[in-house]
């Protein structure tokens, strides 16, 4: 608990103890008793209203350091028996396990942003303000020693989350929030080293700058906009299929014809 504290800071997250000891029975696995334990840790934190519980055993091996062999656990994940996923897996590591928990913080993010996907067309504004929220303070500061790709995915998701509650409720301020969200992710995404996590971020600016373009009387933000949408269809057009591309060009084809719309017409 401390070492969490000391990687997140105590403006980012509560930290609780569950206060469950668990042990093994005879007859059953450890894969076994890991699924149960994993059942009974979303029971709790849904009940708490918490988002991630940490759980796990501590090794100490003669003659060489401990180890805490750990599972990450979502309350928003399904946990249909027998489903696995990559946050959740056991991990074995040394004390200091702040990028891992950068990881598990970073899914949860994307998990808890996922309706703004998922359940596009319907109007989830109410849904996903809680979420925003609550992922502000993480997305404001996010710990030094998450990886820039797990930076990255907290601030898109973040950015998301934001993006569709502005676009939604009409709140600028939203918008402009994720603007910011999405430009600090694409400091993390590079296109060199990840180019379609950093087209699909760039053409999710384009929307965010698009929205705030429509909302504004001025240009800038349309400019902004048609800008993001050209450098993310200069990667789908060679990375991806077509409904990567399409989606591009419709963002694209929407703030340029709004542009054209704004610009002064000579006589």
């Amino acid at each position: 608990m401390d070492s969490i504290r000391a990687e997140l800071g105590p403006e980012c997250v509560e930290v609780l103890p569950a206060g469950i000891q668990l042990s093994l029975t005879e007859g059953v696995s450890l894969d076994e008793a890991a699924l149960d334990a994993s059942r009974k840790a979303r029971a709790l934190l849904a009940k708490n209203h918490g988002d991630l519980l940490i759980w796990g055993r501590v090794h100490k091996l003669p003659e060489q350091k401990a180890v805490i062999d750990l599972r990450f656990v979502s309350a928003a994940q399904p946990g249909l028996e027998g489903q696995r996923f990559g946050f959740t897996d056991k991990l074995t590591l040394e004390a200091g396990f702040g990028p891992e928990m950068g990881a598990a913080l970073a899914a949860v993010a994307a998990v808890l942003a996922a309706p703004a996907v998922s359940d596009a067309g319907r109007y989830i504004a109410g849904t996903l303000k809680p979420v925003a929220d609550r992922l502000a303070p993480l997305a404001h500061d996010p710990p030094p020693s998450m990886r820039p790709d797990d930076r990255g995915s907290l601030l898109a998701s973040y950015g998301l989350a934001q993006y569709v509650i502005g676009e939604q409720s009409g709140d600028a301020s939203r918008l402009q929030e994720a603007v910011v969200a999405y430009r600090e992710a694409l400091k993390e995404y590079t296109r060199e080293r990840v180019p379609l996590a950093w087209a699909m971020t760039q053409n999710n600016l384009g929307n965010a700058l698009g929205s705030l373009g429509e909302r504004e009387s001025g240009t800038e933000r349309l400019e902004e906009a048609v800008v993001a949408y050209q450098q993310a269809l200069e990667v789908f057009a060679s990375d991806t299929g077509p409904h990567y591309q399409s989606i591009a060009q419709s963002g694209l084809a929407r703030a340029t014809k709004l542009l054209e719309a704004r610009k002064p017409r000579g006589r």
